[in-house]
């Protein structure tokens, strides 16, 4: 049994998303990131560079990651504790 052409009208008109976009999280000016079962937090001052293959890529250490979104608010919490 196929949907009423109205209903199939309807439902096409309105599902044109083809991804689901997360509403932006942030704690103390850090983005909050979830991915591969990990919360990222990064810095407004983040900035990374390639050194080369020798020592690949840097940064500036304004980043923080955890299993738990708690475990990140502390870490960027420590994180500010250690930097002032």
């Amino acid at each position: 049994m196929g949907l009423h052409p109205i209903f199939a009208q309807v439902l096409d008109s309105h599902a044109r998303v083809t991804k689901a976009v997360a509403p932006k999280d942030s704690y103390r000016g850090w983005d909050i990131t979830w991915d591969y079962g990990y919360f990222t937090g990064t810095g407004p001052d983040y900035d990374a560079s390639y050194e080369g293959p020798e020592d690949g890529w840097i940064d500036n250490g304004h980043r923080v990651s955890a299993r738990t979104r708690e475990g990140l608010i502390e870490e960027i919490n420590a994180w500010f504790e250690e930097r002032g």
